[in-house]
C-alpha cells in the first residue's frame, strides 16, 4: 500500500480554484491480497488485517506540545518537531504467486459456485508465506460500498473441519514412534468397521492396505487404526508440534486456532475421527504450515509474513529472520511420509488432477461435510487439498 494525495476542487466561487491535499491510502493491486492488507479509514487507523495489526507502526506519532509567546506574539521557547512519522513494512509476499492466487481462486469460484475459497502458500524452508487469497474479497480502493466482510481474511479465520488432509500427520507420528514402516499391512476392513457403538466407513473399500496405500486410498479405517495405536496422548502431542490447536503467531485479526479434543478424556471414537479430520478443526495456515513442515525434513518453521521495517527514508531499520519452531520427526520419517504422499497425485491416486508437468507433487485430498446449524448438512461439503512441490 502506498500513500497518494488526492485534490479536491471547491468550484463554489466561480472564478477561484480551490485546492486541498488530502492524505489516502492507495493499493497498487486493488482487490489483490485485500482480505490480508485491510484498509484504513479516513483517519489514519487501521480497520482490517495487516494495516490494523501494524497500525501503530504504520501511523507513526503527532504530538502536541505547549509553546510560550511574548505580548507582540513572538516565540520565546524553542521550536521542537517532536512528530514521527510511520515506518514501511516489507512483506514476504511474492506478488507474482499472489496475482497466480487471486487468478486461480476466480476460476474456482466459478467452476465450483463455491461460497468461499482460500489458498496460501508457503516457502518450506524459511516459513516464508508467499501468497495468501481468499474469496470473497474487495478492492479497498474504493470504500464508497464496501461490505467489510469481503475483507474477512477467512484463511486465518475459518475453523473448519479437514478431512482426510490429516492422515499423513496421524501416519507420520505412528512413522516416528516406530510402529509401523510404510510397508506395515493394516486391515481395511472391507470398508467398514465398528468402534464402540459407532461404524466408520471408507469411501473407497479396501481389505489390506500398506500404510503407503492407506494415504494412496485415503483408507479412514488405516487411519484410526494407526491412531489406537499411538494412543490419545501421542496422537494430540504430535498434531500439537505439528501446529495444530495453536495461534500461528502472525497475530492476524480474529485468528482460530481450531479445536481438539483434551488427550486426557478423548474417547475411541473421537481418537478415530480425528485420524481423518472429523470432529477436530484446523484453518487453512495451520494445514500449509504443517505440510511445509513435512517438506522440510519435519523441521517446522515459525511462520513469517514481515521481512524487514523500513524508515521514511527507505532504509531498513529492523530485520526479521526465519526461525526454527521445531523438528516434529526426523527427516527419515517426513520423507517417508512425502513420497507416500506422492502417490496420491499418481495413477490410482485421489488427487491425481494436482499434476504439475514437469514436477513430481506431493498431496492429499480432503472432504468433510459442513457443520451448519448444530448438525452436518447432508449436501454442503468442504473440500481442501494440501501438497508440496518438487516431492
Amino acid at each position: 500500500a502506498v500513500s497518494s494525495p488526492l485534490v479536491e476542487k471547491d468550484h463554489r466561487l466561480r472564478n477561484v480554484l480551490w485546492t486541498k491535499d488530502v492524505p489516502r491510502r492507495f493499493y497498487p493491486g486493488g482487490n489483490e491480497g485485500a482480505p490480508l492488507l485491510g484498509l484504513v479509514g479516513h483517519d489514519g487507523h487501521g480497520l482490517a488485517g495487516i494495516e490494523k495489526t501494524l497500525n501503530e507502526v504504520l501511523r507513526g506519532r503527532v504530538f502536541k506540545y505547549v509553546t510560550w509567546r511574548d505580548r507582540k506574539g513572538r516565540r520565546v521557547t524553542p521550536f521542537a518537531t517532536t512528530a514521527k512519522a510511520g515506518t514501511s513494512v516489507v512483506l514476504t509476499i511474492d506478488r507474482r504467486i499472489q496475482h497466480v492466487v487471486e487468478e486461480t481462486l476466480d476460476e474456482t469460484m466459478e467452476r465450483t459456485g463455491a461460497e468461499s475459497a482460500f489458498a496460501v502458500v508457503v516457502d518450506i524452508r524459511t516459513g516464508d508465506m508467499l501468497a495468501l487469497g481468499n474469496r470473497p474479497t474487495a478492492n479497498t480502493n474504493d470504500t464508497t460500498m464496501l461490505d467489510l466482510d469481503n475483507l474477512k481474511n477467512r484463511a486465518a479465520m475459518n475453523a473448519f473441519e479437514p478431512g482426510s488432509v490429516f492422515k499423513p500427520f496421524i501416519a507420520a507420528a505412528a512413522l516416528e514412534e516406530e510402529l509401523v514402516t510404510p510397508d506395515t499391512i493394516i486391515a481395511c476392513e472391507g470398508g467398514a468397521w465398528r468402534v464402540g457403538h459407532n461404524i466408520i466407513h471408507d469411501d473407497h473399500p479396501k481389505g489390506d492396505l500398506s500404510v503407503s496405500d492407506v494415504i494412496k486410498f485415503s483408507s479412514n479405517i488405516g487411519a484410526a487404526k494407526l491412531a489406537f495405536m499411538l494412543e490419545g496422548n501421542r496422537t494430540i502431542r504430535y498434531l500439537r508440534d505439528f501446529g495444530f490447536g495453536r495461534y500461528s503467531g502472525l497475530d492476524f485479526p480474529g485468528e482460530t486456532r481450531g479445536a481438539m479434543q483434551p488427550a486426557a478424556n478423548i474417547k475411541p471414537i473421537e481418537l478415530a475421527t480425528t485420524a481423518y479430520g472429523h470432529g477436530v478443526t484446523s484453518n487453512a495456515i495451520q494445514l500449509a504450515y504443517a505440510v511445509a513442515t513435512l517438506a522440510n525434513g519435519g523441521v517446522r518453521m515459525e511462520p513469517r509474513l514481515i521481512k524487514a521495517l523500513q524508515n521514511e527514508y527507505g532504509e531498513v531499520i529492523h530485520r526479521v529472520a526465519p526461525e526454527v519452531d521445531r523438528r516434529v520427526v526426523s527427516e527419515k520419517t517426513a520423507n517417508a511420509v512425502i513420497e507416500m504422499m506422492h502417490t496420491v497425485t499418481e495413477d490410482g491416486g485421489t488427487g491425481t488432477r494436482a499434476r504439475v508437468d514437469g514436477y513430481q507433487v506431493a498431496g492429499k485430498t480432503g472432504t468433510a461435510w459442513k457443520h451448519i446449524d448444530g448438525g452436518y448438512s447432508a449436501t454442503e461439503r468442504i473440500g481442501t487439498f494440501v501438497g508440496a512441490l518438487p516431492a
